[in-house]
């Protein structure tokens, strides 16, 4: 098959670029590969570990961009950097506790407290390497949802520090849930996933021809309907907010299943879907239990070595020392 033959899926290419070492800028070839994560709160913990396998398997340098929404685009500056293995752990050892989740802090609002993900763990914990990122040779797109039309906006090219950080606030804020939006550019944002869930029709809008998209949910498994509590707070936010997302947000689980469904029966040679088995636990959102994320982890490690054909790849001994202690 030709280097350029439009028709070789993405698991070929994956090979391909593999085996011939190239890397971002300087392919051999005509395609743009995108790695496309989705959402989810602590369910991404699933889509880290899957991350994981990338970096642990060496294969990082074989994707031309990232495309990430909420907590998928949250993983994906260690990614960049090649520190998922080290950073992913953070789901259970980090943040599932109190100091981020915390459902006394619901008439603030601020049930989920991304400063203290993002500044205190991420950015100083964890030492992002905000230079790499801003210099990585594969781009990094953030989908985010703009408050005043409920269109997608995808952020990109950053110009510093403080641009990076704002689009990976904006991506992840759930009006109700964890304040009201952010402003970048004089524009207001919020969560990308009220755009999609997964952004894979993004990727391929920002010109990908070939995709790898990791999803959160088991094999068929579904997007839960927001329970009570969440559904009253969300929507009571948005009211106030007078964003068109108000009117869609009822909806928007039925929506997510639709999309789901549909990406699922695709089979097109250029869309590679990472999931884990139908057998590993349905993580909730708001999650707090250590082992139960320690599983998602591990889950979504195996099915990424498993769909890159390394299902032998042992886990990080890292992670089995850390569930040690």
């Amino acid at each position: 098959m030709s280097t350029n033959d439009k028709a070789i899926s993405t698991l070929e290419l994956i090979k391909q670029r593999v085996a011939e070492k190239s890397q971002p800028g300087n392919r051999n070839d005509e395609h743009h590969l995108s790695l496309v994560v989705e959402g989810g709160g602590m369910r991404g913990c699933i889509s880290a570990g899957m991350l994981s396998a990338i970096t642990t398997l060496e294969m990082l340098h074989v994707f031309d961009e990232v495309v990430g929404a909420s907590a998928g685009a949250l993983a994906l500056p260690s990614f960049l950097t090649g520190k998922s293995v080290i950073n992913a752990p953070l789901y259970a050892t980090d943040i599932a506790n109190n100091k981020f989740i915390n459902l006394l802090r619901v008439l603030s609002g601020n049930i989920m407290n991304l400063d203290y993900l993002i500044n205190d763990i991420m950015v100083v914990d964890r030492q992002m390497d905000i230079p790499a990122v801003l210099n990585s040779k594969i781009k990094l797109s953030i989908l985010t949802t703009c408050l005043k039309t409920g269109n997608g906006i995808v952020q990109t090219n950053f110009e510093n520090k403080s641009h990076l950080i704002n689009a990976m606030k904006a991506t992840a804020t759930i009006p109700g849930i964890n304040g009201n939006y952010i402003s970048l550019h004089g524009k207001n944002f919020i969560d990308g996933c009220y755009a999609e869930f997964a952004p894979i029709q993004t990727a391929y809008c920002l010109g990908a021809t070939h995709v790898l998209a990791l999803l959160n949910l088991p094999e068929g498994e579904f997007h839960n309907t927001p329970v009570s509590l969440e559904a009253r707070l969300i929507q009571s936010a948005l009211d106030s907010l007078d964003t068109p997302v108000k009117d869609t947000y009822k909806s928007l689980h039925k929506r997510d299943n639709q999309k789901l469904e549909e990406i699922r029966n695709l089979n097109i040679p250029h869309l590679a879907i990472c999931a884990v088995p139908k057998d590993v636990p349905h993580i909730k959102v708001l999650c707090k239990d250590e082992n139960m994320l320690w599983v998602g982890l591990e889950a979504g490690f195996k099915s990424m070595c498993s769909l890159l054909g390394k299902p032998e790849q042992p886990l990080p001994k890292l992670w089995t020392d850390l569930r040690k202690n």
